[in-house]
């Protein structure tokens, strides 16, 4: 059976899909004891285990897949299965065709090495800030990058087309940014990017605009007697509410009790 659309759709309930750079991404759910039966898909893609778990047959051998547990289907891949008895929620990760052809010889056993990666993408799908996108493409990449065992960097020094994009963050980072973008300033295949940025830098592309903004705000509400939510909006929040949520837990505070304290008289 070819399944044209997803999993998700024929055998369970799609909650939830985002579309990010080079990815198609959807969380599904599935009822418990659900039996699979033997489809392929049209597009290569990583599954990641969130709640309950999976059995799935391909090749006649059987793999169980656990809560956290990551697996990869390379397109056309026939398999089938059955869902554990207390149901799944699972995380479909589907690159585009030029990523894919990268990912031919991933495999489908479960790929313990980048469980991790797989659960920051899970995390950063349900991130709602404005620089969600951003993370969300970043940590897929990064999962694609850990499949492929691409080799790190040998210097200890960040390479100067990694300055260049750290300087364009700097100069861009009330703007929309995609790691294509950023990418293009490189000169280097997107896939590189963001492993390569936490490892000289100490974190990712998004949380460093994240933090921008936030310095931002943080500048806006000393110097300025503006209200919070025209501050929110001119340092690239999509509410006041989200500015509030996150500058709290940057900064400790909310954005109120920071300017009481630490404001200029207007």
């Amino acid at each position: 059976m070819l399944i044209q659309d997803s999993a998700g759709e024929r055998f369970g309930t799609v909650i939830r899909t985002r579309r990010v750079g080079s990815f198609l991404l959807r969380e599904s759910r599935y009822a418990p004891a659900k039996l699979l039966p033997t489809h392929h898909h049209l597009r290569a893609y990583f599954c990641f285990v969130f709640q309950g778990g999976l059995r799935e047959r391909r090749a006649r051998h059987d793999h169980d897949f656990a809560p956290g547990s990551v697996h990869f289907h390379p397109a056309g891949d026939p398999h089938a299965g059955q869902v554990g008895p207390l149901g799944a929620t699972c995380l479909s990760i589907v690159p585009d065709r030029a990523l894919t052809r990268r990912l031919a010889d991933a495999g489908l056993a479960p790929l313990d090495r980048v469980a991790t990666r797989a659960g920051r993408c899970w995390s950063a799908f349900h991130a709602d800030d404005p620089a969600s996108d951003l993370g969300l493409e970043g940590a897929a990449l990064e999962l694609v990058a850990a499949t492929l065992r691409l080799p790190a960097l040998r210097s200890d020094r960040p390479p100067e087309w990694l300055r260049a994009v750290r300087t364009h963050l700097d100069d861009h980072y009330l703007e929309p940014i995609a790691m294509r973008d950023l990418a293009g300033v490189a000169g280097v295949h997107e896939v590189h990017l963001p492993r390569a940025f936490r490892r000289h830098f100490g974190t990712t592309p998004a949380a460093y605009v994240r933090r921008l903004r936030i310095d931002a705000a943080r500048r806006a509400l000393i110097e300025t007697a503006d209200p919070l939510v025209e501050i929110a909006f001119a340092t690239g929040f999509s509410s006041q509410s989200h500015l509030t949520r996150l500058f709290g837990r940057e900064v400790g505070m909310p954005p109120g009790a920071y300017r009481r304290r630490h404001g200029r008289p207007h």
